[in-house]
């Protein structure tokens, strides 16, 4: 499993921190292998403007771990949202609440937000949650009701839609989530174009 994250930040040609820590880390492939699985050169053939929104949508669809089925929904009710179609969807993306966990430095990547919710970790406005895939709401709180022995809080910066409570291991949602693509380094406009084809 380690070595299919890693294979799909190189397909990308751009670390998507789906490891944690060790994507910090100089034991990172992306490092020594810059270049996509099955090829030995960072040199790659000219993609089309397809090829271009495909590369563009999955590694969006992999920073957030996702499947093909879920990410399409996602983009479907933010097309229909009748507001910014771009905005609406980093917006979605990042109210999941694995996404929440992880924005609020208590895992150290998606995946293991994902995993904590799964296993009953977590409550969302006092009550269990194993669903990772819930949207969290403004005013919603989250709390790490049994803590991971190597639980680790980041000191890394929070975002401004979130207050959290160490003492307490709380996250409170202070507002609709406020992202851009470009704070991710995903062009979510290809994204629009490769579903609008």
């Amino acid at each position: 499993m380690n070595n299919n994250f890693c294979a799909k930040c190189r397909r990308a040609g751009t670390k998507l921190f789906l490891k944690g820590e060790k994507c910090f880390s100089t034991k990172c492939p992306m490092i020594k292998r810059p270049f996509p699985p099955g090829s030995t050169s960072t040199r790659q053939a000219k993609l089309s403007d397809f090829g271009i929104q495909l590369k563009e949508k999955q590694k969006a669809r992999h920073t957030y771990g996702l499947s093909e089925s879920q990410f399409k929904k996602y983009f479907q009710i933010a097309s229909q949202s009748g507001e910014s179609t771009t905005e609406k969807f980093m917006e979605i993306l990042e109210s999941r609440i694995d996404n929440v966990v992880f924005r609020a430095g208590l895992a150290p990547s998606r995946a293991s937000a994902r995993q904590m919710v799964s296993h009953r970790l977590i409550e969302l406005n006092k009550k269990k949650i194993n669903i990772a895939s819930i949207l969290v709401k403004k005013e919603d709180i989250i709390k790490i009701i049994k803590p991971p022995k190597n639980l680790k809080v980041s000191s890394g910066n929070l975002p401004s839609w979130l207050a959290f409570n160490k003492k307490n291991l709380e996250i409170k949602i202070n507002s609709a989530p406020k992202i851009t693509p470009e704070e991710l380094g995903i062009d979510a406009q290809l994204i629009v174009e490769f579903y609008n084809r």
